[in-house]
């Protein structure tokens, strides 16, 4: 089984690949259900995690599509690839909501944000946390800024076929 965020072998999904997912979405949802029916969920208290979007920008502020031998130099499983070569995601370690967490919450991102605009310089590029940057530009909206992944390459010929069904 794949975890989140994790390669897939095919560049599509079949349809065996999507009964097993619906499958397997329906056992998951079931077995939460009968979880907290039972009262069986965790009472340690309220946690959080997050995961933080980075964009790779050039020196002019532009995308910089790096994010493959950016990471390879990382070399830190808590970053990884976005759907854009241009882009990365910092995830943060899962925390409670009370005492340190936030703080260790905020020193992990803050040293790994350092880590990651280190790395960018090599390319000649940095590192920003933005929504949306203001210099995207029409051509870097383009299935060639897609980072190499077939997750992704899978996901986009699904979302293509559902949307060419809706039609």
């Amino acid at each position: 089984m794949n975890s989140m965020g994790q390669e897939i072998r095919g560049r599509e999904f079949s349809a065996e690949d999507l009964a097993r997912f619906r499958r397997r979405l329906a056992q998951e949802t079931g077995s939460l259900r009968e979880t907290f029916a039972a009262g069986r969920s965790s009472s340690a208290g309220p946690f959080i995690g997050l995961e933080l979007e980075i964009w790779l920008i050039d020196h002019n502020f532009f995308p910089a599509p790096h994010n493959q031998l950016f990471l390879e130099r990382l070399a830190d499983p808590c970053v990884v690839a976005e759907l854009s070569q241009f882009n990365i995601e910092i995830n943060a370690p899962v925390e409670r909501l009370e005492g340190p967490g936030f703080h260790r919450m905020h020193k992990h991102l803050s040293e790994t944000m350092r880590r990651c605009a280190a790395n960018a310089h090599d390319d000649i590029d940095t590192v920003i946390a933005i929504g949306t940057l203001p210099t995207l530009r029409q051509q870097d909206l383009s299935l060639e800024a897609m980072t190499p992944s077939h997750r992704y390459q899978a996901l986009n010929r699904e979302a293509m076929r559902l949307r060419a069904a809706c039609r």
